[in-house]
């Protein structure tokens, strides 16, 4: 039982350290978006 509850918390770890990844992903590409764009002004 306890190794079965090990495994869920590890797979929650890395679904939350992948939607992190993500994240900054996403923000990395706003930025770089907006960049571009102020630069055209």
């Amino acid at each position: 039982m306890l190794c079965v509850q090990a495994q869920k918390n590890s797979s929650v770890a890395n679904n939350k350290i992948l939607s992190f990844g993500e994240i900054i992903k996403f923000l990395g590409d706003k930025y770089s978006e907006f960049r571009h764009n102020s630069q055209h002004e």
